[in-house]
């Protein structure tokens, strides 16, 4: 397998995974930013600024804004405390049941699949992936976009 082919087959699997994500979304009645948002305060088990949501899921503020005040109003989240500029949020009992049978169920799912590599097999995966993102980085940020 030559580089052109490995960069078709590893994208078409890429956006197959995308697409998996996509289906559990639309399955559970919530936008992307929602769901990863849940994602993002059930996997880090702590209360989150927004600045470390918007870290964490890669998307832009405005749009993890939006989100978070649709998901305030719709009592899913609350702000916790608030130091200086920096509030942070948290599930509420709501949101910890949506959570339940929501991003959990997807967790776990992930955790399984990781379960059934060995040991090796998770560590090459990691580095590779890291290691292709990097270079993707280094590759991306050498060219200027016109």
């Amino acid at each position: 397998m030559n580089s052109l082919q490995a960069n078709a087959a590893f994208n078409a699997l890429f956006n197959q995974m995308n697409g998996i994500y996509h289906e559990y979304v639309k399955q559970y009645n919530l936008t992307e930013c929602q769901f990863w948002i849940l994602y993002a305060l059930n996997a880090e088990d702590r209360p989150l600024t927004q600045s470390e949501l918007q870290n964490y899921i890669i998307i832009p503020k405005q749009t993890i804004h939006s989100a978070i005040l649709k998901m305030i109003e719709n009592k899913l989240i609350t702000l916790k405390e608030k130091t200086g500029n920096r509030k942070f949020f948290i599930l509420t009992e709501k949101g910890k049941l949506l959570s339940q049978r929501t991003v959990k169920k997807v967790i776990q799912k992930e955790i399984s699949v990781f379960d059934a590599f060995t040991t090796e097999e998770r560590k090459m995966l990691i580095h590779l992936f890291s290691k292709y993102i990097q270079l993707l980085e280094g590759e991306t940020n050498e060219d200027t976009i016109i």
